[in-house]
C-alpha cells in the first residue's frame, strides 16, 4: 500500500504552519483530489512550510490570508476528468473480486448438468451485502463532504464525523440485510457472465485509460517514480528506527507484564525463571507457529460449520479438488503473511529493549521499574 510521504514529516509543522497545512489536507480530502496529486501536492508544501518555519517566516508569506483562494489556485490544474479518474479507482477492487470469484465459480461448475456459460446463475446476494454496502455508505460520505466543500464549510471535526457516522451505518445496514436475507431466505441470482464479462470490460477500459493518461502525461506507459510516495512498511520501519521505545513506559510495561506472568508459571511449575534474552526467544518462537495455528484453527471451523450444516463439499474432478485447496493455501499464505510483518514491527521493539537491558544489566520487570522511577523523577 502505498501513501504520502508527507504523512511522516507532517508532525514537524507547528502553529500556523500546521494549521494552515491541514486546511489544505482537508480540501483536497473534501473535493475528492486523488491521492497521487495530493500527494505530489502536499509534499511541496510541506517542504515550503517547513523551509518558512525554520526561517521564521510568516506561513501567511506561503499561503496568503486567504488559504481558500489559496486552495482553489493551488489544486486548479485538477480536472474533472482527474476526479472521474479517481472515483473509478475505488471500484477496481470490487470488479477484481467479481471477475476472480465468478471465474471459479463457473469454473467448479462446467461439470453440472445443463451448464451454460451464459446461461449458469450465481446468487450475488453476499456481493451485494458484503461490498456494495460499505461502498454506497462510502460514496454518500464522501458526496456530502463535497457538497460540503462547494458551500465553503471545512471543519476537520465535521469531515471526520461524517465519515464516522457512515461507517457506523454501513456496519448496522450489513448486518440488517444479512438478517433479511437469511430470515426471508433471499436470493439474487443473476448469470455468472452478466457479472464476469462487465467486470473484465470495466477493468479493461479503466487500465486502458489509466495508460493513455500515463502516456499523454509523461510519455511512458509506466508513471515515474516521483518520490512523493513510500510504502506503509517503509514507514513504519523508518519511524520505529527514529522512535525511541526503550524510554516509553507503555511499551516496556506491555512486554514487562507478559515477561512476569510467563515467569509466575514457570515459578508455579518449579522451572528456572526466562532471563530477558530467553523471554524475547521464546516470544519470537511462539509468534510464528501462533500464525499458523490460527490459520488451520480458522479453516478447521470454516468445515466444522459445512459439516454441520450439513453441506458437503464435493468435487466433480481431482483437479477441482486441487485448485480448491491450492485457493486455501494462498489465502493461508497471505494471513500469516500479515501476520509476519506486524511480528516484525514487535521484533525490532524487543532488540531495542533487550540492548537497553543488557547496558543496565537488568532484567525486563527490573528495567521496567527503573523506567517509571526515572520518569516520576523527571517530573
Amino acid at each position: 500500500m502505498k501513501i504520502g510521504a508527507y504523512v511522516i514529516m507532517k508532525d514537524k509543522l507547528r502553529d500556523t504552519y500546521l494549521e494552515k497545512f491541514e486546511f489544505v489536507e482537508l480540501y483536497g480530502q473534501q473535493n475528492l483530489i486523488s491521492s497521487k496529486v495530493m500527494n505530489e501536492k502536499m509534499m511541496d508544501l510541506i517542504d515550503m512550510l517547513l523551509e518558512a518555519q525554520e526561517n521564521g517566516t510568516p506561513a501567511e508569506q506561503i499561503v496568503g490570508s486567504d488559504t481558500l483562494g489559496f486552495c482553489k489556485n493551488y489544486f486548479a490544474d485538477f480536472t474533472a476528468a482527474d476526479m472521474l479518474l479517481s472515483l473509478a479507482k475505488g471500484l477496481v477492487c470490487p470488479a477484481w473480486v467479481l471477475l476472480i470469484f465468478e471465474s471459479l465459480i463457473l469454473f467448479f461448475a462446467r461439470s453440472e448438468d445443463g451448464f451454460g456459460f451464459f446461461s449458469f446463475k450465481d446468487d450475488i446476494s453476499p456481493f451485494l451485502i458484503g461490498f456494495f454496502s460499505p461502498a454506497l455508505m462510502s460514496m454518500i460520505a464522501n458526496i456530502i463532504c463535497f457538497i460540503m466543500a462547494k458551500r465553503g464549510n471545512y471543519s476537520k471535526k465535521t469531515y471526520s464525523a461524517v465519515h464516522i457516522i457512515f461507517s457506523v451505518l454501513s456496519i448496522v445496514l450489513i448486518v440488517v440485510l444479512l438478517v433479511c436475507v437469511l430470515a426471508l431466505d433471499i436470493e439474487v441470482e443473476i448469470p455468472c457472465a452478466a457479472i464476469l464479462l462487465p467486470a473484465a470490460a470495466y477493468l479493461l477500459i479503466y487500465y486502458g485509460i489509466v495508460i493513455i493518461n500515463r502516456f499523454v502525461r509523461y510519455g511512458t506507459l509506466k508513471a515515474p517514480d516521483s518520490g512523493y510516495e513510500t510504502s506503509f512498511k517503509a514507514l513504519v520501519k523508518d519511524e520505529m528506527n527514529k522512535y525511541d521505545v526503550t524510554n516509553d513506559p507503555d511499551i516496556v510495561k506491555t512486554y514487562a507484564k507478559r515477561y512476569c506472568r510467563v515467569n509466575k508459571k514457570r515459578v508455579r511449575r518449579g522451572l528456572e525463571k526466562l532471563t530477558t534474552e530467553e523471554f524475547f526467544k521464546k516470544q519470537n518462537r511462539d509468534n510464528k507457529y501462533a500464525s499458523w495455528i490460527g490459520v488451520i484453527g480458522g479453516y478447521g471451523v470454516f468445515f466444522c460449520i459445512i459439516g454441520v450444516l450439513g453441506e458437503g463439499i464435493e468435487f466433480e474432478s481431482s483437479l477441482d479438488g486441487v485448485i480448491f485447496f491450492a485457493i486455501l493455501a494462498v489465502f493461508a499464505l497471505l494471513i500469516v503473511k500479515l501476520f509476519r510483518k506486524t511480528g516484525s514491527i514487535a521484533m525490532g521493539q524487543q532488540v531495542k529493549i533487550l540492548a537497553a537491558c543488557s547496558e543496565k544489566n537488568l532484567e525486563l520487570d527490573k528495567y521496567y521499574e527503573a523506567l517509571l522511577a526515572e520518569k516520576a523523577d523527571t517530573k
